[in-house]
């Protein structure tokens, strides 16, 4: 059954930063470099917004 193979999708930055460091067809497709370099920013992102609760708003008013 289609469902059962079907995945949940992250729900939090660092869930996807996880994700991200498991998916083997996305570093075959963007290089290991790259993804190192998306990594580090994400990772930089969840503790800047962890120790600044309320920079979110900023953002959304920001785009």
């Amino acid at each position: 059954m289609l469902r059962d193979k079907l995945q949940r999708l992250p729900v939090s930055l660092a869930e996807s930063v996880e994700a991200l460091a498991k998916d083997t067809v996305l570093e075959a497709l963007l290089g290991e470099k790259l993804l190192v370099a998306i990594k580090g920013v994400r990772k930089a992102e969840i503790k800047y917004y962890s120790e600044n609760k309320d920079a979110y708003k900023k953002l959304i008013h920001q785009y």
